[in-house]
């Protein structure tokens, strides 16, 4: 069961996205309104998904991404955002988000259907290593 982390500056925002998810399948590691509390939390609670809001006080999502990747995150992260700007989806992406999706047009659906792609995406890793010869 892979945990995963909410963060976002607005609780409103916080609490939506945890009321999409469906948790027979995940477990929640706990949500931050900032990138820096989130990276904290991360490493604390050994989060495996992490889902992001761009924009945000103290640390911003893409330097979220920066930081979780240069501190080799073995995780997945999942944008989602108000903004429909090409520059930020092709900059988070980069970074190695999982994908970016819109706040203003998230469906149920579509959501757990990219979180359950990102759990696949993990159970590959994870069977990997377990197969690697050590």
């Amino acid at each position: 069961m892979y945990k995963i982390l909410i963060v976002d500056d607005e609780m409103i925002v916080r609490h939506a996205v945890k009321t999409l998810i469906q948790w027979e399948s995940f477990a929640y590691a706990g949500s931050a309104a900032n990138g820096l509390t989130a990276l904290e939390m991360a490493h604390k609670t050994g989060a495996d998904i992490i889902i992001t809001d761009i924009k945000m006080p103290e640390m911003d999502g893409l330097e979220l991404i920066k930081r979780l990747s240069a501190e080799g995150f073995d995780g997945e992260v999942l944008v989602l955002s108000n903004y429909n700007d090409f520059d930020l989806v092709r900059e988070a992406l980069k970074r190695g988000a999982h994908d970016y999706m819109l706040k203003l047009t998230l469906k149920t659906e579509s959501f757990m259907q990219t979180l359950e792609e990102m759990a696949s995406k993990l159970d590959g890793r994870r069977a990997k290593r377990q197969t690697a010869p050590k």
